[in-house]
């Protein structure tokens, strides 16, 4: 008896020991550290072309034959937008019904009346932005260095009229000093309404207050030497000492 015991000592010795130690091999199990990959999904994260675009752009760049020419872009968040570009007595006011970023930098801009442009972003930043506009009209072509006045990627105003039967309706505003005999001309961004007759009323402000006057239909190919035959509507605010024409689609 006192042999088999002496005989078997030694391993409930090792089996006392280990279970001394808390099963042994299950502790070296969890002694091993565990690593999850960090999230890096939000934070730090660089701003697509497509976030990046929405806001109103301005700025100039110089055509072939030397002159400065002027470039205000507003991309609304809903992929509409307008474009105004002048140079000297040339001038263009287009309403972007739709636009969209194109992976080869290009800037796709459909407008109304089946018309299109498609500029090219050479570099984009959120607050600056470096377009070669090689469509239109010849002496508005070239390069424009652009800086974001207002940003709409935040989800702010994106521009849009506040009233569903509202829109917006960027015009071309041509003024007449009979003082002077001169004409000059802007760019503006005013709202239309259709009435129950068919006509459009335009007013300065998107909530419909602020009414300039009723439109008609516009039979003009130019106006005070510019070229106006591809609006739509003129309103005309005529007085003895000056003259105002409205003109937008």
């Amino acid at each position: 008896m006192k042999r088999t015991l002496l005989h078997c000592l030694p391993a409930l010795l090792a089996a006392v020991l280990c279970a001394g130690f808390a099963s042994c091999g299950d502790d070296d199990k969890e002694l091993t550290p565990s690593y999850e990959t960090p999230d890096t999904s939000s934070g730090s994260a660089t701003p697509t072309p497509e976030q990046m675009l929405p806001g109103r752009w301005e700025g100039t760049g110089t055509n072939d034959d030397g002159n400065t020419c002027t470039l205000k872009l507003t991309l609304n968040p809903d992929g509409t937008g307008t474009v105004f570009a002048s140079c000297r007595t040339r001038l263009i006011v287009k309403k972007i019904i739709r636009y969209s970023y194109e992976s080869n930098t290009a800037l796709q801009m459909d407008l109304e009346k089946d018309e299109s442009y498609r500029p090219y972003i050479n570099n984009l930043t959120a607050t600056s932005m470096e377009l070669s506009l090689y469509d239109g009209p010849d002496d508005l072509q070239t390069t424009y260095y652009l800086t974001k006045t207002e940003d709409y990627s935040g989800g702010g105003d994106d521009g849009s009229s506040s009233e569903a039967d509202i829109e917006e309706a960027p015009t071309l505003v041509i003024r007449h000093s009979d003082a002077t005999g001169r004409y000059t001309s802007s760019s503006e961004t005013y709202y239309k309404k259709m009435s129950s007759t068919g006509k459009y009323t335009l007013y300065r402000n998107s909530n419909g207050t602020g009414e300039i006057g009723i439109a008609s239909s516009n039979s003009l190919s130019t106006w005070g030497g510019y070229r106006v035959s591809s609006y739509d509507y003129v309103y005309r605010d005529v007085s003895i000492t000056s003259s105002t024409y409205y003109f937008f689609n």
